[in-house]
């Protein structure tokens, strides 16, 4: 299982926070891991980005345009 963050480059607070919060989670969930891309290195990978941070589970997008607290992100991890 794979968190992706997709941020702005330089990371700005919100991705930051949000990098921070995946870290935690993929600490509590075996076998998840978690990926950083900047988004224009996510546009060049074929992945469509409007806001930052944006987070996705495998390929579908949890979030975008928030930081989402580690209970909600947790949640969908377990449940998936």
């Amino acid at each position: 299982m794979q968190l992706t963050l997709i941020h702005n480059e330089p990371s700005c607070r919100k991705c930051r926070k949000t990098k921070s919060i995946l870290d935690e989670v993929a600490a509590e969930c075996p076998g998840c891991t978690v990926r950083s891309l900047s988004a224009d290195h996510a546009q060049e990978a074929g992945l469509s980005v409007v806001l930052t941070p944006t987070v996705m589970l495998d390929d579908q997008v949890l979030c975008a345009g928030i930081v989402p607290s580690k209970a909600g992100i947790l949640h969908l991890v377990r449940n998936s």
